[in-house]
């Protein structure tokens, strides 16, 4: 199984920024493209739903029950269709059919120092307190620490707290 995602590029230290961000999806991309083009893969999975709603535990510990070899697996949030395009746009270059695999996890709001809540952006708490219990080189610092909760189709989640 060829496994990606954009944490995996980030690099060491793990800070988001922008073009971090950019360059790590780019990887992806790449390395999605050569597998289709080496025919080295049969079919895409996309496995998203929110930040912490437990994608790369599931891939870990369940993937094999379901996903088919030769595969790739795309491990990202990819909310909207808008995220999903270019990896279905690239699967469907090679003729490889995509699956897609959504991890649905229940939004969290709290008053506090933590709060999210503001109209029009909502988000999971628990994203932040996985991402805080990784191990150092592996947590995300900067703006990807705070989660971003988006609706399948584009549009955002109203929480208030």
């Amino acid at each position: 199984m060829i496994y990606t995602n954009p944490d995996s590029f980030f690099g060491q230290p793990r800070f988001w920024s922008p073009e971090r961000s950019r360059a790590a999806w780019e990887q992806c991309y790449l390395q999605l493209s050569e597998a289709v083009t080496e025919r080295a893969i049969e079919r895409l999975y996309t496995v998203f739903g929110l930040q912490g709603a437990g994608k790369s535990h599931w891939i870990r510990t369940s993937s094999k029950r379901i996903v088919r070899e030769p595969a790739a697996v795309f491990d990202a949030a990819l909310p909207a269709a808008r995220h999903r395009a270019r990896a279905i746009e690239i699967a469907g270059g090679g003729n490889i059919p995509v699956y897609a695999i959504w991890l649905d996890t229940k939004l969290t709001c709290q008053t506090g120092p933590l709060r999210i809540g503001v109209k029009g952006h909502a988000g999971s708490l628990m994203g932040i307190h996985r991402n805080a219990k990784r191990l150092p080189h592996i947590r995300l610092s900067g703006a990807a620490e705070r989660p971003h909760a988006r609706r399948t189709d584009g549009g955002t989640v109203d929480c208030h707290a």
